[in-house]
């Protein structure tokens, strides 16, 4: 029988390019993802879920992130199987952090 574990996926800043922030090696569940904006002025971000060839924002499209806020989507339970992504950016660089939580199948 399979064990799931609840635990941080991924967690970093986000890039100035579109870049995999997640990159599945097994099935697992998104829960939670976090964005916390550490500069003072507002920072515009993007995150993506991609399957294939194929991308989806998950976020309204060039959301503004105020200077010193926190953005989060909490119980999103989303699937992602082998090979499934998630991509981020922002309009500068190693401002904006962000975690990443769910479950994986060990």
């Amino acid at each position: 029988m399979a064990t799931i574990q609840s635990k941080s996926l991924a967690q970093g800043q986000l890039p100035a390019t579109k870049t995999a922030l997640l990159t599945a090696t097994g099935p697992i569940i998104v829960k939670n993802i976090g964005l916390v904006n550490r500069d003072t002025l507002v920072r515009t971000v993007n995150l993506y879920k991609k399957v294939g060839s194929v991308e989806v924002l998950l976020n309204p499209m060039n959301l503004q992130l105020g200077g010193a806020w926190r953005a989060s989507w909490e119980d999103e339970n989303f699937t992602l199987s082998i090979g499934n992504q998630i991509l981020g950016e922002c309009d500068l660089a190693s401002k904006v952090d962000f975690g990443i939580d769910g479950t994986e199948e060990l």
